[in-house]
């Protein structure tokens, strides 16, 4: 088992000086090995992973399993390097980022969290308050990384908001001088609890509940909500929408306890009038209720939207007027929303997905008139440029109005419409991590369905009505289990008939 310390530190000038102090230790531990002296910091424990050549950089194990230590070095470096000899005389092999990662650094903090057993995140205020460990901190939280939060002096105040929302639940672990070793020694039970899923989340115990919450949908639901739970095959009316947004073809968003509502359209005699307004429904207060959020910058409808690193992600769609290409993020700390770089191909009725720290645009088509594509185009939020790029998986069919989710690193695509209105059920996969990805078929849905939607919970997809080939809605439930050998896909249940929805609707897991 590793431990991998990373540390970010936006400050320029502490840099330096760390730096050169690394550097003037470098060559005096070099000059100590190769005078073949010991050294007091390495004679008091077993150091199975350092070699004498890696000394001057992360100190690397060959096995990828860790735990990985983040912070920010001038809030907590002597506490998290405390801790850290402390987890190696427990004998934990070790990869140390010291602060002098060269190369692509995203990339390697990438590797490190998705590398982590589970990730000790030392919370400060200068933690919070640092762009790059916030960006560690989201992303960790978007592939379910289990988290351990510690502090030491500090005390949040007010509303959780930011990387706190990411903890929020979670026990605190408090260190101080004075008992240090107690303290170390509840984290280490804290941290085998973790590593034996002893421990569940809120967040994991409240999805084993299969609850779904159900917004909209045409044709006599569009502003209702429901709750569904699978397992007792039952629904509940929760608070209904305001009627005053467009209610077709909108996005719904789960992110921090928060079902946001987005955009959508009206249609009045032929005439679409899309909305750029934004509801939001907050579920951790006693009695939620629909309130106004900040508005999308532009009108959207037959959009495509997702969350990653903690913001939620709206691209392409329809102004009424013409398909766009343009998108806007929204975060939830300053409650605004911020432009993004355009795509390469304006999309309306397509999808996007967020799988392995990037997202994914899927298919749509790029005029309200003509066939629907297969292209698929990625942005890389740990790239600089960040740009869209094509992104080269061959084998799909072209598709809109289908459902799309991402599983670990493989993107599934589930039914939806192809070239001259022909529908589908069939589904494909593209693992993005491959050198050489590709689509493919996986098992078919048991019944053809296009405008249908999709969630993922543990590791199994379901797929919720839509309309079939004779234009009717479709009310039976679908999973496809994606750890089993051989998956298939089976009916589970059916929608109740005071729940049906058909087309652009949305489900959420809470």
């Amino acid at each position: 088992m590793n431990v991998w310390i990373t540390f970010f530190n936006d400050a320029a000038v502490p840099l330096v000086t760390l730096a050169v102090v690394l550097i003037t230790s470098t060559i005096f531990l070099r000059k100590c090995l190769r005078k073949g002296k010991k050294m007091e910091e390495f004679s008091k424990k077993p150091q199975k992973a350092i070699q004498a050549e890696e000394v001057d950089g992360p100190i690397r194990s060959t096995d990828k399993s860790h735990i990985m230590i983040s912070y920010n070095w001038q809030a907590s470096h002597r506490l998290a390097k405390k801790v850290y000899d402390r987890l190696q005389e427990k004998d934990y092999n070790v990869w140390f980022d010291q602060g002098n990662l060269k190369g692509a650094l995203y990339e390697k903090m990438q590797e490190a969290v998705d590398n982590a057993f589970v990730i000790l995140m030392f919370v400060s205020k200068n933690y919070e308050n640092s762009a790059n460990c916030r960006r560690e901190a989201f992303y960790a939280a978007d592939i379910k990384k289990p988290i351990i939060p510690i502090h030491e002096d500090y005390e949040p105040q007010g509303k959780p908001k930011g990387v706190r929302l990411i903890t929020a639940g979670e026990i605190y672990y408090k260190f101080n001088n004075d008992n240090f070793d107690e303290n170390f020694e509840e984290l280490c039970k804290g941290i085998n609890e973790k590593m034996s899923k002893k421990e569940i989340s809120p967040k994991e115990k409240a999805m084993r509940d299969w609850r779904i919450l159900m917004l909209g949908g045409q044709p006599n639901a569009r502003n209702v909500v429901e709750i569904f739970n699978l397992n007792e095959t039952e629904t509940a009316t929760y608070k209904s929408i305001p009627e005053n947004q467009g209610m077709k073809a909108a996005c719904s968003i789960l992110l921090n306890r928060c079902v946001y509502f987005i955009g959508g359209c009206e249609i009045n005699k032929f005439v679409m009038k899309s909305s750029k307004g934004v509801r939001v429904l907050n579920l951790k207060e006693k009695k939620p209720d629909w309130a106004n959020a900040e508005s999308m910058n532009e009108e959207r409808c037959f959009m495509g939207a997702a969350v990653l690193r903690g913001k939620i992600y709206v691209v392409g769609g329809s102004n009424g007027k013409k398909v766009l290409s343009s998108g806007e993020s929204f975060d939830p700390d300053d409650e605004k929303w911020t432009n993004m770089p355009d795509m390469k191909q304006p999309r309306r009725e397509h999808q996007i997905v967020a799988c392995k720290g990037n997202l994914y645009a899927l298919g749509g088509r790029t005029d309200s008139y003509e066939d629907p594509i297969s292209t698929v185009e990625r942005l890389n939020l740990f790239n600089e440029t960040n740009k869209w790029e094509m992104f080269d998986c061959p084998g799909n069919l072209p598709r809109n109005l289908f459902a799309a989710v991402g599983v670990n690193d493989e993107i599934y695509v589930i039914g939806g419409y192809s070239t001259n209105g022909k529908l589908l059920k069939s589904v494909k996969k593209c693992k993005v991590s491959e050198e050489t990805p590709a689509w493919k078929e996986v098992d078919s849905l048991e019944k053809e369905r296009g405008e249908c939607s999709a969630c993922v919970i543990e590791n199994k997809i379901y797929v919720f009505g839509g309309r079939d080939s004779n234009g009717k809605t479709v009310d039976s439930i679908e999973r496809y289990n994606t750890e089993d050998e051989k998956p298939r896909w089976q009916k589970v249940g059916n929608i109740p008939q005071e729940a049906m929805r058909s087309r652009l609707h949305a489900a959420v897991v809470v």
